[in-house]
């Protein structure tokens, strides 16, 4: 059992991983928004949480106990954002960018949020520095590449 979700880049979000079996589903518009996936003997909620469905969006998952698996199927529909919050405000949360054209492609984890905004806010925030420095390291090789002419790449 984990705290966190094993996720695998490119995967569609609603499908996390070969390993994320899908439990329920509780809300959709074309694509899984709202969700539990069972994966490694725990169970996660994953929420589209902002962007475009159908271009850039971010997603999270977060670990939850069997009983509020339970709540979650037993909801009226309008109680489920107030869960959901409850969820997202009370624990660790693995955010992770997906495009439409790539599937999952970066992530965080992001401490407790007392609101889904709040989240959000902070993702953004790590994801970008995260981001960053993925650039940073990949111009540093380019760079350094470019300064040693004796230097040649491996043949394909």
């Amino acid at each position: 059992m984990s705290d966190q979700i094993a996720l695998r880049m490119g995967a569609v979000p609603w499908r996390p991983a070969s390993t994320a079996e899908s439990v329920i589903v509780l809300d959709r518009y074309d694509i899984p928004l709202l969700g539990v996936v069972h994966q490694h003997g725990s169970n996660f909620l994953f929420n589209f949480l902002d962007g475009q469905p159908q271009e850039v969006n971010m997603w999270g998952y977060a670990n939850i106990a069997d009983q509020e698996l339970e709540t979650l199927r037993g909801a009226a529909p309008e109680e489920i954002d107030d869960l959901v919050d409850q969820i997202f405000g009370t624990r660790d949360t693995t955010v992770a960018i997906a495009t439409e054209e790539t599937g999952l492609l970066l992530s965080a984890v992001i401490r407790p949020h007392k609101t889904r905004r709040d989240l959000i806010t902070a993702a953004i925030t790590e994801l970008a520095r995260m981001a960053r420095a993925e650039v940073n390291a990949v111009e540093s090789i380019r760079e350094h590449r470019d300064s040693a002419p004796g230097i040649q790449p491996c043949p394909a």
